[in-house]
C-alpha cells in the first residue's frame, strides 16, 4: 500500500529557447525540503511518499516554473525553463555587444591585487575544520560482504539522501589551526592546535582524499586545485573556459551565473566550474557566496561531482575576508565511473577571530617548517574539542562516533584488525603491546642452522612518547643466545621541537648489505645469498641524546661500545691446514700451492701467524 502511493519523478531540464540541457537545475517539491539537482545534461530524479502535488523547477539566470505533478504516480517530465533577462541598472558595458558578464570579471580580474587579503602587511586566524566521509551506493552484495557479514549492526546507522542515494557514515575528522601570514618579508605558518580522526578501519585511498579536502582552494588564483588543476572563474583567461550570463540581486551586488565553455571539438565542454557568485558592485570583490561545482565530464580523477561555497565578510569597512566555506565531493574508487560504490567527502570550514595588520617579530617565524604540530594536538580531550568546535556534531556525526566506538569494542572486529595486522606486517596486538615479528619466528641459515627468535614492542596504547621493544634468539646449529633490545623516550616542547634520550643493545648476527628485517625472515631463508663467511657477530650497546630542530634536521650526541667478530673464521681449522702444509713439506713449489690453500678460510691473519711460530 506504501509502495502504490509513492510519487517517483524524472525528466530533463531544458532551455526554452534553445532546447538545450539546463545543467544542475533545481526540482523540489512545492512546500518541502525535497529535491534533487539535475545533473549535466539536465537530468533529475526524485521520489516521496508524501502528498505533494506539485514540482518547482528553478535554475539562477531563469524563471522558476511550478508543475503539477499526479500524487503516487511515476511520471516522466520535461520541463523548460525560459531565460530571464533583467536590467543592470547603472553598470555600464564599454564594449560593444560584449556579453554583460564579461564585463564584470574583467573589472573583477583587475581588481584581484587590491580585494585578496595578500594585500594586507599580516593576517592571522583561527581555523575550524570537519570533515566526514560516507560509504554510497552499496548494493546487498556489499552488505553481505564476508568481512562485514557479522557487523550486521552497521547498516542501521545508515541513511538515504533525498534523491535516492543510500549512504553510511564512516570516518570523522577534526582539526583546529592557526594560520599566520606576512607580506614583508614574506613568511607564512601554520599551527596546528587539534586534531582527532574517529574511525575503525585503515583505507589509504580515503586517507589521501581526506588531505585533499583539507586544502582551501583560492578563487583568487588563475588555477583552483582540487585533486587536479581548475580554472578559477576569474581566471586571467575566463573566456577558454566559461560562459557566462549576468543578472542583477540586489542593491549592492551583482550575481555571475558561469557554465562550461563549449569547445568546438565535437562539442564536448572545456574543464571548468558550473555554478554562481555574488560580486560586489563597487569594489568588484567576491562576495557573501559562490556555489561551484563539476561533475565526472570534468575528467578530474577519482571524482564523479563536486561542489563547494564559500561565504566572504567585510571586516572593519577594509577587507572582505573567507568566512565560512563546505565543500560536498562524490569520489568513486574507479576512475571516471557513474555506476560504483563510492564516497561522500562534507568538509566544512569556519574562519575565525581575524586580526589584519598587526605582523608578528622575525622570531615567531623562525623555523623551516611551515606547518607546525603542537605536542598536544593528538591527545586532546572531549572537553577541549567541545570548546574548539563551538557547535555541537550533527545527530549523524554523534551516531558514527556511537558505530566506530561499539566496532573497536567488538570482540569479533579486534580478532580481524589483528589478523590484518599480522599478515600485513608479522605483528599481532595483544592490548598495549605487539608480539611477533611472526615472519622471523622460524628461519634457517649456514651459519646458525635453525633458528627460533621471538619479540615484543609496545604501540600507542602503551604510550605514544614512550618506545620499548626487545627479542631473544636462539640457533640451534650455533647452540648459542641472541638477543636485542631498544628503549626511547620522546620529551615534549614547544612546536614539534622535541629532546629524545634513548639506547640500544644487540648481541646478534649481522650481515654487510642486509637488514636485520631480511637477515632471519622465514620467506628469505630458502633463498641463499651469501655463505656463513659473510657473517659476523656483533654485541655492544649505545645511547643517544637527540634534539630534533625542525622537520629533516636533527642532531644526535651518543656513546657507543660495539665488537664484532667473523662468524665464518674457524681458528682450529685453520691451524690444522697450516700444521699438515709444513709437516708435509717436499719442495718449496709445493709450500706455494698449499699455503694459499690454507690460509683462504683465515680472516684474521695475526692468530694464524701466532699458532705457526708456536709450532
Amino acid at each position: 500500500m506504501a509502495n502504490a502511493q509513492r510519487t517517483r519523478i524524472f525528466g530533463r531540464v531544458l532551455d526554452a529557447a534553445t532546447l538545450e540541457p539546463v545543467p544542475f537545475a533545481v526540482a523540489v517539491f512545492k512546500g518541502s525540503n525535497v529535491g534533487a539537482d539535475a545533473d549535466s545534461s539536465g537530468r533529475f530524479y526524485l521520489e516521496t511518499n508524501r502528498g505533494f502535488d506539485s514540482l518547482v523547477v528553478s535554475m539562477l539566470g531563469y524563471r522558476s516554473q511550478v508543475v503539477p505533478v499526479s500524487v503516487g504516480a511515476t511520471d516522466e517530465i520535461d520541463v523548460e525553463l525560459m531565460p530571464d533577462a533583467m536590467e543592470l541598472g547603472a553598470f555600464t558595458i564599454s564594449r560593444p555587444n560584449e556579453n554583460p558578464a564579461f564585463a564584470i570579471l574583467r573589472e573583477v580580474i583587475a581588481r584581484k591585487p587590491v580585494n585578496r587579503p595578500s594585500r594586507l602587511t599580516a593576517y592571522e586566524y583561527q581555523l575550524y575544520h570537519r570533515v566526514r566521509f560516507d560509504l554510497n551506493q552499496f548494493t546487498e552484495k556489499a552488505k553481505r560482504n564476508l568481512l562485514l557479514r557479522p557487523f550486521d549492526y552497521i547498516w542501521d546507522y545508515a541513511d538515504t539522501t533525498a534523491d535516492g542515494v543510500n549512504y553510511l557514515p564512516i570516518l570523522l575528522t577534526e582539526s583546529s589551526e592557526e594560520h599566520f601570514y606576512r607580506k614583508q618579508p614574506p613568511e607564512y605558518k601554520q599551527v596546528v592546535h587539534g586534531r582527532r580522526t574517529v574511525k575503525f578501519f585503515k583505507a589509504p585511498r580515503i586517507t589521501e582524499f581526506v588531505e585533499d579536502m583539507y586544502i582551501d582552494p583560492d578563487i583568487y588564483e588563475n588555477y583552483v586545485v582540487i585533486l587536479d588543476r581548475v580554472p578559477s572563474p576569474i581566471n586571467d583567461h575566463y573566456k577558454r573556459n566559461y560562459d557566462a550570463q549576468t543578472v542583477r540581486q540586489d542593491d549592492t551586488s551583482l550575481t555571475v551565473s558561469l557554465l562550461p565553455h563549449r569547445l568546438q571539438t565535437e562539442g564536448t565542454l572545456a574543464m571548468a566550474f558550473t555554478g554562481s557568485m555574488f560580486i560586489h558592485d563597487s569594489t568588484y570583490a567576491v562576495v557573501q557566496k559562490v556555489d561551484l561545482a563539476f561533475s565526472i565530464e570534468a575528467n578530474v580523477n577519482f571524482v564523479r561531482n563536486y561542489w563547494l561555497r564559500y561565504n566572504y565578510q567585510w571586516l572593519d569597512s577594509a577587507q572582505w575576508f573567507l568566512h565560512k566555506s563546505q565543500v560536498l565531493a562524490d569520489f568513486t574508487v574507479v576512475e571516471n565511473s557513474k555506476e560504483m560504490t563510492g564516497f561522500f567527502g562534507r568538509k566544512s570550514t569556519e574562519v575565525r577571530n581575524i586580526v589584519m595588520d598587526r605582523p608578528r617579530d622575525d622570531d615567531f617565524y623562525s623555523g623551516v617548517d611551515p606547518v607546525v604540530m603542537d605536542p598536544l594536538a593528538l591527545e586532546r580531550d572531549s572537553a577541549w574539542w567541545r570548546i574548539a568546535r563551538r557547535d555541537a556534531l550533527t545527530q549523524e556525526e554523534e551516531e558514527l562516533e556511537e558505530m566506530v566506538g561499539r566496532m573497536n569494542s567488538d570482540p569479533k572486529w579486534k580478532r580481524i584488525v589483528s589478523a590484518s595486522k599480522l599478515i600485513a606486517d608479522g605483528w599481532l596486538p595483544a592490548g598495549p603491546v605487539d608480539i611477533g615479528n611472526a615472519f622471523t619466528f622460524y628461519s634457517y641459515n649456514e651459519a646458525e642452522g635453525s633458528r627460533a627468535k621471538f619479540g615484543l614492542r609496545t604501540n600507542d596504547r602503551f604510550s605514544k612518547r614512550v618506545e620499548l621493544s626487545g627479542y631473544v634468539a636462539y640457533g640451534f646449529g650455533d647452540d648459542r643466545w641472541k638477543g636485542g633490545a631498544h628503549a626511547q623516550w620522546h620529551l615534549i616542547n614547544e612546536h614539534g621541537k622535541r629532546w629524545s634520550i634513548g639506547g640500544r643493545y644487540r648481541n646478534d648476527q649481522v650481515q654487510q648489505g642486509r637488514s636485520l628485517a631480511s637477515l632471519d625472515h622465514v620467506l628469505t631463508s630458502p633463498f641463499r645469498i651469501a655463505g656463513r663467511d659473510h657473517r659476523m657477530m656483533v654485541e655492544g650497546g649505545e645511547g643517544w641524546l637527540e634534539r630534533q630542530w625542525f622537520t629533516g634536521c636533527s642532531s644526535r650526541a651518543g656513546v657507543y661500545r660495539m665488537q664484532m667478530a667473523p662468524v665464518g673464521y674457524d681458528f682450529r681449522r685453520t691451524t690444522r691446514a697450516i700444521r699438515y702444509a709444513l709437516n708435509n713439506i717436499e719442495s718449496p713449489v709445493k709450500l706455494v700451492l698449499l699455503l694459499p690453500g690454507a690460509l683462504g678460510n683465515c680472516q684474521r691473519i695475526t692468530p694464524t701467524l701466532t699458532a705457526i711460530s708456536s709450532s
